[in-house]
Protein backbone atom coordinates (compact mmCIF):
# COMPACT_ATOMS: atom_id res chain seq x y z
CA UNK A 1 0.00 0.00 0.00
CA UNK A 2 1.43 3.33 -1.04
CA UNK A 3 1.00 6.53 0.89
CA UNK A 4 2.30 10.03 0.46
CA UNK A 5 3.25 12.38 3.26
CA UNK A 6 2.86 16.12 2.98
CA UNK A 7 3.99 18.62 5.49
CA UNK A 8 1.70 21.56 5.76
CA UNK A 9 2.14 24.62 7.81
CA UNK A 10 -0.99 25.72 9.58
CA UNK A 11 -0.97 29.34 10.58
CA UNK A 12 -3.26 31.02 13.07
CA UNK A 13 -2.80 34.60 14.27
CA UNK A 14 -0.52 33.83 17.23
CA UNK A 15 0.17 30.09 16.95
CA UNK A 16 2.50 28.37 14.54
CA UNK A 17 2.49 24.65 14.34
CA UNK A 18 3.60 21.98 11.90
CA UNK A 19 1.19 19.27 11.05
CA UNK A 20 1.88 16.11 9.01
CA UNK A 21 -0.83 14.96 6.67
CA UNK A 22 -0.90 11.46 5.20
CA UNK A 23 -2.82 10.91 1.98
CA UNK A 24 -4.27 7.44 1.64
CA UNK A 25 -5.85 5.82 -1.41
CA UNK A 26 -9.34 4.42 -1.10
CA UNK A 27 -9.22 0.84 -2.18
CA UNK A 28 -12.20 -0.85 -3.71
CA UNK A 29 -11.94 -4.58 -3.51
CA UNK A 30 -8.62 -6.13 -4.44
CA UNK A 31 -7.46 -3.72 -7.18
CA UNK A 32 -4.31 -1.72 -6.65
CA UNK A 33 -3.73 1.94 -7.59
CA UNK A 34 -1.69 0.84 -10.61
CA UNK A 35 -4.56 -1.42 -11.75
CA UNK A 36 -7.01 1.48 -11.32
CA UNK A 37 -4.69 3.73 -13.31
CA UNK A 38 -4.49 1.10 -16.06
CA UNK A 39 -8.29 0.79 -16.13
CA UNK A 40 -8.68 4.57 -16.25
CA UNK A 41 -6.18 4.72 -19.11
CA UNK A 42 -8.10 2.00 -20.97
CA UNK A 43 -11.38 3.87 -20.49
CA UNK A 44 -9.73 7.07 -21.75
CA UNK A 45 -8.31 5.26 -24.76
CA UNK A 46 -11.69 3.68 -25.56
CA UNK A 47 -13.37 7.07 -25.30
CA UNK A 48 -10.74 8.60 -27.60
CA UNK A 49 -11.27 5.75 -30.09
CA UNK A 50 -15.04 6.30 -30.01
CA UNK A 51 -14.56 10.04 -30.53
CA UNK A 52 -12.21 9.34 -33.45
CA UNK A 53 -14.69 6.91 -35.00
CA UNK A 54 -17.51 9.45 -34.62
CA UNK A 55 -15.36 12.13 -36.23
CA UNK A 56 -14.50 9.76 -39.09
CA UNK A 57 -18.18 8.95 -39.64
CA UNK A 58 -19.09 12.64 -39.64
CA UNK A 59 -16.31 13.36 -42.12
CA UNK A 60 -17.43 10.55 -44.43
CA UNK A 61 -21.03 11.73 -44.25
CA UNK A 62 -20.05 15.34 -44.98
CA UNK A 63 -17.83 14.23 -47.85
CA UNK A 64 -20.64 12.14 -49.34
CA UNK A 65 -23.04 15.10 -49.05
CA UNK A 66 -20.56 17.38 -50.78
CA UNK A 67 -19.97 14.79 -53.52
CA UNK A 68 -23.73 14.42 -54.08
CA UNK A 69 -24.17 18.18 -54.21
CA UNK A 70 -21.28 18.53 -56.66
CA UNK A 71 -22.72 15.75 -58.83
CA UNK A 72 -26.13 17.44 -58.88
CA UNK A 73 -24.52 20.77 -59.77
CA UNK A 74 -22.55 19.15 -62.58
CA UNK A 75 -25.73 17.58 -63.96
CA UNK A 76 -27.45 20.95 -63.79
CA UNK A 77 -24.60 22.63 -65.66
CA UNK A 78 -24.57 19.85 -68.27
CA UNK A 79 -28.34 20.15 -68.76
CA UNK A 80 -28.06 23.93 -69.20
CA UNK A 81 -25.21 23.50 -71.68
CA UNK A 82 -27.27 20.95 -73.63
CA UNK A 83 -30.26 23.31 -73.70
CA UNK A 84 -28.02 26.17 -74.87
CA UNK A 85 -26.53 24.00 -77.62
CA UNK A 86 -30.01 22.92 -78.76
CA UNK A 87 -31.16 26.55 -78.78
CA UNK A 88 -28.11 27.57 -80.83
CA UNK A 89 -28.75 24.70 -83.28
CA UNK A 90 -32.40 25.68 -83.71
CA UNK A 91 -31.40 29.31 -84.25
CA UNK A 92 -28.80 28.29 -86.85
CA UNK A 93 -31.39 26.16 -88.70
CA UNK A 94 -33.90 29.03 -88.69
CA UNK A 95 -31.25 31.46 -89.96
CA UNK A 96 -30.22 29.07 -92.71
CA UNK A 97 -33.87 28.58 -93.74
CA UNK A 98 -34.50 32.34 -93.83
CA UNK A 99 -31.32 32.87 -95.86
CA UNK A 100 -32.37 30.13 -98.27
CA UNK A 101 -35.85 31.62 -98.61
CA UNK A 102 -34.44 35.11 -99.22
CA UNK A 103 -31.95 33.84 -101.81
CA UNK A 104 -34.65 31.89 -103.67
CA UNK A 105 -37.05 34.85 -103.50
CA UNK A 106 -34.35 37.16 -104.89
CA UNK A 107 -33.57 34.59 -107.58
CA UNK A 108 -37.27 34.28 -108.46
CA UNK A 109 -37.59 38.09 -108.56
CA UNK A 110 -34.50 38.33 -110.78
CA UNK A 111 -35.85 35.56 -113.00
CA UNK A 112 -39.19 37.38 -113.31
CA UNK A 113 -37.37 40.64 -114.00
CA UNK A 114 -35.35 38.97 -116.75
CA UNK A 115 -38.56 37.50 -118.24
CA UNK A 116 -40.25 40.92 -118.16
CA UNK A 117 -37.25 42.59 -119.73
CA UNK A 118 -37.05 39.92 -122.40
CA UNK A 119 -40.77 40.23 -123.08
CA UNK A 120 -40.53 44.01 -123.45
CA UNK A 121 -37.53 43.61 -125.64
CA UNK A 122 -39.40 41.15 -127.86
CA UNK A 123 -42.41 43.45 -128.03
CA UNK A 124 -40.21 46.36 -129.00
CA UNK A 125 -38.61 44.33 -131.76
CA UNK A 126 -41.95 43.10 -133.11
CA UNK A 127 -43.66 46.44 -132.74
CA UNK A 128 -41.30 49.35 -133.40
CA UNK A 129 -43.99 51.94 -132.60
CA UNK A 130 -44.20 51.06 -128.89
Amino acid sequence: MASLSFVARKCTPNVKALQTITKRFVQSGSSSPSQEAANTAKRGLNEALRAGENLKNQTVSTTENIADSTKESAHGVADKAKEAAQGAWESAKETAQKTKDNVFNKADEAKESVKETAKRSMNTKNNPNC
